[in-house]
This record gives C-alpha cells, sequence and structure tokens, in this order.
C-alpha cells in the first residue's frame, strides 16, 4: 500500500495513513493514531 500511495497519493495516500492510524491505535499510541486519522481525513476530502 505504501508503494501504492507513492506512485498515486491522490487515490491511496489516505487508505495508507488510515492503516497506519490503526496500528498506531493497536500499540497504544491514541495521539499519533489521531494526527493520523485527521491526515487521512483531509486528503480524502481534498482529493473527492
Amino acid at each position: 500500500m505504501k508503494k501504492w500511495a507513492h506512485h498515486a497519493p491522490m487515490n491511496h495516500l489516505h487508505k495508507f495513513y488510515l492503516v497506519e492510524a490503526e496500528r498506531f491505535r493497536v500499540l497504544g499510541k491514541d495521539s499519533k493514531a489521531a494526527d493520523l486519522y485527521d491526515q487521512a481525513v483531509e486528503l480524502a476530502v481534498e482529493n473527492v
């Protein structure tokens, strides 16, 4: 997914950030997870 995000960020970068946010949430790093969720939402809105 990281490779896809690199080559087509308008289609995949927000998905990559969502996966990373979930990973950090599971690891208990809620602050980092929240930041990544916010970035994912911003990118998704930009590229609608």
